[in-house]
This record gives C-alpha cells, sequence and structure tokens, in this order.
C-alpha cells in the first residue's frame, strides 16, 4: 500500500547499516548497534536505525521541498544512527541537528570506519607514556621539559571540531589560538586547529606560542575570551 512517507529499501537499509559497521554515526556516541541474542543460534538484537536526513514526509525534520521522491527515500539521504541518536535528532523539528552536520557526521563516519578496516576493536592508538625531565646543574644546551614515548601526535577528530564549532558559534571577531612554547607536538596540533577554523571561516592570525607558569595539559576553549590554549599532550 503507498504511504505518503518516502521511506528507505530495505537494500539500502542494509547498505546503511554496514557501511557504518553497525556503529552509530554520531560521533560523540559511535556505539555498537548489532549483538548476538541469547534465545538462539540464529537470532540477533539489533538497536540501528537508517535515518532520514531530510524528512520522509512533508512537516517532518528538516524536510526538503525540493527533492523529489526517489532522492527522498534513496541512500543518499539516509544516516546509520543507534535508536537514541536517531530520536534525539529529530527532537525540536530537528533545527539543532541541521542538514549539513549530518552530512558531516556520515561523511567522516564513512572515512574513520575505512580508516579502521581490518584493526582490532581493543586496540588503543593513543597509548603512550610521557615522562617528565628535571634536568639539575645543567651547563649550556636545551633540555626537554617533556617527552613523548610511544604515543602518537594528536589528531583533530569529529568529535573535537564539533565542540569548536558550539563555542564559538559567532564567527565576528578573531579567535586566538596559542600552544606551550617549545612543545612541538602542541604547536602542530594548534595548527591543525587554526587550519580547521580558517576553513570554516573564522579570522585567526596564525598560532601564538607562550610560557605558562605552570604546565598546561590538553587544551582549553574559552569561548567568551574566544581563545584556545593547546598544553601538552596527555
Amino acid at each position: 500500500m503507498r504511504t505518503n512517507r518516502d521511506d528507505f529499501r530495505k537494500p539500502d537499509i542494509d547498505a546503511l547499516a554496514k557501511r557504518a559497521a553497525y556503529i552509530c554515526s554520531n560521533p560523540d556516541c559511535r556505539k555498537l548497534t548489532i549483538a548476538p541474542s541469547g534465545k538462539t543460534d540464529s537470532e540477533f538484537i539489533f538497536i540501528g536505525n537508517a535515518a532520514h536526513i531530510t524528512a520522509a514526509a512533508t512537516g517532518g525534520p528538516r524536510f526538503d521541498a525540493g527533492l523529489t521522491s526517489e532522492q527522498r527515500s534513496s541512500i543518499g539521504n539516509g544516516i546509520f544512527l543507534c535508536r537514541n541518536c536517531a530520536t534525539m535528532i529529530d527532537k525540536n523539528g530537528g533545527s539543532d541537528y541541521p542538514v549539513d552536520l549530518l552530512l558531516k557526521w556520515k561523511k567522516d563516519h564513512d572515512s574513520w570506519v575505512s580508516v579502521n578496516l581490518n584493526k582490532r576493536a581493543d586496540q588503543d592508538e593513543d597509548s603512550g607514556t610521557v615522562i617528565k625531565v628535571i634536568s639539575h646543574n645543567q651547563q649550556g644546551g636545551i633540555t626537554a621539559g617533556i617527552i613523548n614515548v610511544g604515543s602518537q601526535p594528536r589528531n583533530l577528530n569529529t568529535k573535537l571540531q564539533n565542540q569548536l564549532l558550539r563555542a564559538f558559534p559567532d564567527k565576528e571577531g578573531d579567535v586566538i589560538v596559542t600552544s606551550t612554547l617549545g612543545d612541538g607536538e602542541a604547536h602542530r596540533f594548534a595548527t591543525q586547529i587554526k587550519d580547521f577554523l580558517v576553513e570554516q571561516g573564522y579570522s585567526i592570525n596564525g598560532v601564538n606560542q607562550a610560557v605558562f607558569s605552570s604546565q598546561l595539559e590538553g587544551q582549553t576553549i574559552d569561548p567568551e575570551k574566544r581563545t584556545i590554549i593547546v598544553g601538552t599532550k596527555t
């Protein structure tokens, strides 16, 4: 029976789930949505959802009257989420989760799944040891205050990108990015942040470097002062 909804076809629903590795595409969630059932060997528990980016029917969240019925029901208009996130993005008529954001989630999740193909699920890419070096009675030369051993440099992920965009919704006025002086990893990461914000249309005049009275770790975002400070990798 024909309905007024432009729903996805079953093959497209399956393809969305498999392309997402059955993992929620929300970068702040990424919950696994499928598991074996304890009832029989052939059954499973599934809590995933092929959600519409623009609504399947008139009046729905993010509805786009400019799309055809075929476009509305196509896999390009779908994003794979857990049921909680699928409900969440549609609250308030979808105003909190616009089309551009959902398309970015989908694109970034595709990339994330591809990068992690054939890797162990319990592999910790950020594991490593941070060693503090203190010099006594040194004569000449420069002593590093921090050495990162076995740990990969930080990379700007989708979660932090979204935090930055939420922290600075207004693009009027400069954003000041500063890294700890002498910490090459922090400066490289601060440069990634600067480049991302510039791509988004923010005004940033390079990356400053500064010496702080106490050791700073991680990154600090201050929306009121419009500042981002990148310290030593934790």
